[in-house]
């Protein structure tokens, strides 16, 4: 797999380069097919070194070679025959144990150039793990599947936490202050695969959560928002316009500006993932916020309102903490300010936040709106959604 290919391997019908070339026209055909484009992508082109979490086709290369110790000679002839049924005996075993997501984040070791390389212009070989290792065509021995359980689910992180110690149990580390001993630090047995940790987590919230009731351009932004809560159960308030999901993704691919009322979810979107370099713009520690505020005496979140207005045309809003931050932005649209492409309701409190977000539903077929019912909410469910709506734009 190292190195470039000669160029003889284009000259005649069966050789690498021309599958390669008569190939790509019918991957290119299959992908626009009207009958499942929207639920079809490229790996990694349009899902970056990750596993497609919005896709139920994924087009992806395989070297059947990279396995050629599992290839079964009795599934053929002709070896193309055996090869094909080989590998995909092999991936679906890897599905089975939830293994597979893993191999689609490709080498751990490649540096962010190298990441923007493959994700960009050279693709990379799926289940291929490192230069000279192949992702394993077995399960992991360590993650035993549990009886009676979804063996993708969260339990199978196996964490166990130590017994608490006791004064006699107490000693001095000879390493100083701060130093923990090895049999302290040898002590507790967690999941530590980043990969790994992001695989079982979504396995588990599409094992508790019904995300088949939900658009199927939403339910990347449910299984992203259940994944920040921790809890399925939000998805149950979750309400929207129609086609609000595919607004905000036109949105951030034209490069319109992601408009926040809090640092913290600023802090939480990816920017490195937004598809158009798009500008995060927060305006609560503006010099003439707290002028605004006293003079209108409202909160200095709803006064940083005042100033998106150059900036909210076409706009994804984001408002994760404040509900004043939401009553004054309908304020402003019911007065007549331009109006922004989608509009994230996620405030959260005891005091309004219900009661801006059924604001925000109740406003008009006209807004588009991805917004969570009652008190709950919060600066990283707000950020969750821009991340997952950004995820769907990338080309």
């Amino acid at each position: 797999m190292v190195g470039a290919q000669p160029c003889w391997k284009l000259a005649y019908t069966g050789s690498v380069g021309s599958q390669s070339l008569t190939g790509i026209p019918i991957v290119r055909a299959l992908r626009d097919d009207p009958a499942w484009a929207d639920r079809a992508r490229i790996w990694p082109f349009e899902t970056g070194l990750a596993a497609p979490s919005e896709a139920q086709i994924v087009f992806a290369e395989v070297w059947p070679s990279w396995w050629r110790k599992e290839i079964r000679a009795d599934y053929g002839p002709p070896n193309d025959k055996a090869q094909v049924r080989s590998v995909a005996r092999i991936f679906a075993a890897a599905n089975r144990t939830c293994e597979l997501p893993a191999w689609f984040a490709g080498d751990p070791n490649l540096t962010a150039e190298q990441r923007h390389l493959v994700e960009t212009e050279e693709a990379w070989t799926l289940g291929v793990i490192s230069p000279r290792r192949n992702a394993p065509a077995t399960p992991n021995p360590t993650l035993p599947r549990l009886r009676g359980r979804d063996p993708c689910g969260a339990d199978r992180a196996n964490l166990t936490l130590p017994r608490k110690r006791g004064r006699d149990d107490r000693r001095e580390s000879d390493g100083g202050v701060g130093a923990v001993s090895p049999s302290i630090a040898n002590r507790y047995d967690y999941l530590r695969d980043p990969a790994a940790i992001y695989r079982q987590s979504f396995a588990a919230i599409h094992a508790e959560a019904d995300l088949a009731r939900f658009p199927p351009a939403l339910r990347p932004v449910a299984l992203r928002l259940a994944h920040a809560a921790g809890d399925t159960t939000i998805l149950d308030d979750l309400a929207w316009s129609r086609a609000a999901a595919q607004a905000g993704r036109r949105a951030l691919a034209r490069g319109m500006p992601v408009l926040v009322d809090a640092a913290m979810v600023a802090a939480g979107i990816m920017q490195d993932r937004l598809p158009a370099q798009n500008r995060i713009i927060c305006m609560l520690h503006n010099r003439s916020v707290s002028d605004i505020a006293a003079a209108q005496r409202t909160t200095r979140s709803a006064a940083a309102v005042e100033l998106w207005r150059p900036h909210l045309k076409g706009a994804v809003v984001a408002i994760g903490n404040a509900p004043t931050a939401l009553f004054r932005l309908l304020e402003l649209l019911a007065e007549g300010a331009d109006q922004p492409a989608l509009v994230l309701g996620f405030p959260v409190g005891f005091v309004g936040a219900a009661e801006a977000k059924q604001a925000l539903i109740d406003f008009g077929d006209d807004l588009a709106y991805i917004a969570l019912r009652g008190r709950r909410g919060g600066s990283a469910l707000a950020a969750a959604a821009v991340n997952a709506l950004a995820a769907g734009t990338r080309t």
